[in-house]
């Protein structure tokens, strides 16, 4: 390689880390222009930039710890014990309706016995009547046949009285004319005039 050659690289590279160190030197003098910038705007606060960002991380890092181990148990905790809340309710209001449906079953069921209850006496004073009404019924036929009994027995008793007492006034009637009139009497007649005086006699009781 010839020198020229050589000393134009040179300058290239010389303009090339010129140029490099130009603009490090810009990039750091606008990063503190931006830091001033900053520092000026958090100052006016009462905070510097550094600080600030470390509290920054550390608040991200606290909340990050929170939310993981805080408030998702937490969250989990109210929301469990919300759908307990809500089962307990629905249970009560299934207990209510089931209390309500048990009162409702309750008056069936008493209504229905009262109406059995006012049937089975009915019924019951229904059958009385009827056996009432059999046992006058029977006592009256009873008495009845004792009196129609009665009555037949009292007739033939008469008529046995009466024929037993005819044969004995007739036999006196007989027995009387003959020692009255002394002599012989007709038998036939006699007897028969005692049978019509014993029967207009018997007529009248």
């Amino acid at each position: 390689m010839t020198q020229p050659e050589t000393t134009i690289e040179n300058e290239a590279v010389l303009d090339t880390e010129h140029d490099v160190s130009g603009t490090r030197e810009f990039i750091e003098v606008s990063t503190e222009i931006h830091e001033a910038e900053e520092g000026d705007l958090l100052g006016q606060f009462g905070l510097s930039g550094s600080l600030f960002a470390a509290q920054l991380i550390n608040f991200m890092i606290v909340m990050l710890v929170l939310w993981k181990f805080a408030y998702k148990p937490l969250l989990k905790l109210m929301q469990d014990r919300t759908e307990k809340i809500e089962q307990g309710l629905k249970h009560a209001d299934e207990m209510e309706q089931r209390i309500n449906e048990l009162e409702n079953d309750k008056e069936k069921v008493m209504a229905a016995a009262r109406t059995e209850a006012k049937g089975i006496v009915a019924e019951a004073a229904e059958i009385a009547e009827k056996k009432r009404t059999e046992t006058v019924a029977n006592a009256k036929s009873e008495v009845e046949k004792v009196v129609a009994t009665g009555k037949t027995q009292i007739a033939a008793q008469k008529e046995q009285m009466m024929a037993e007492l005819k044969d004995e006034i007739s036999a006196l009637v007989v027995e009387a004319a003959k020692k009255v009139s002394g002599s012989a009497i007709d038998v036939k007649k006699a007897e028969a005039n005692a049978s019509s005086a014993i029967e207009s006699a018997s007529k009248n009781l």
